[in-house]
């Protein structure tokens, strides 16, 4: 019992203030039901519900700002695309890994700008998310390149290859305007900076 008690402080530990009381209540209930099968099942079921909530909690917190008013659908849809978009160019490279042929002391540095590179639209999504204005400019500005490169793309493999790099520009189109639209930009606020001269 003394690891059961130890796995449920460590549990308890590390849980958010509302989500900590209502697991107190949990194991005060648990205390009362009998030993053996049923005071398990009932730890089992209380943090399943637990973790539910959490899930839950955890999802509006994302998806809110500071005041607890829920983000656009534009912007949030915004912001899953670009961590998507730089998870599927991580997996891309991860495969592509094993078929390397030069040598590993000429590869790690390519790699890592690689990796850096692709990270930059998750980076940018997520400060979509915190309402970091400079990540929406910046995801707008990738966007455009992102874009330009599709209309090249689009133009070399006319038409028979032309859907993908399609595709992929009226992506970019979209993201420009979800991150254009009023309603969007309303909710971005630019930190004021004061300067002070020295006199």
């Amino acid at each position: 019992m003394s690891a059961l008690s130890n796995f449920l402080k460590w549990i308890e530990a590390r849980l958010s203030p509302e989500s900590r009381e209502w697991w107190q209540a949990i194991i005060a209930e648990a205390d009362s039901a009998p030993d053996g099968l049923s005071r398990s099942l009932w730890l089992c079921g209380g943090f399943a519900a637990l973790l539910r909530h959490s899930f839950h909690t955890g999802i509006r917190g994302l998806t809110s700002d500071h005041e607890g008013n829920r983000l656009p659908a534009e912007l949030l849809i915004v912001a899953f695309y670009q961590c998507l978009f730089s998870v599927v160019l991580i997996g891309v490279i991860a495969f592509q890994i094993p078929h390397a042929r030069e040598r590993w002391f000429d590869t790690i540095p390519v790699l890592a700008i690689c990796l850096f590179v692709v990270a930059l639209p998750a980076v940018f999504g997520v400060g979509l998310l915190l309402l970091d204005d400079a990540s929406r400019i910046a995801s707008i500005v990738l966007s455009i390149a992102h874009g330009l490169l599709a209309w090249k793309m689009m133009q070399l493999k006319w038409p028979e290859h032309a859907l993908v790099p399609a595709v992929r520009l009226l992506l970019d189109v979209f993201i420009i305007y979800c991150l254009l639209k009023k309603a969007v930009r309303g909710r971005f606020k630019m930190a004021r900076q004061e300067l002070h001269l020295i006199q």
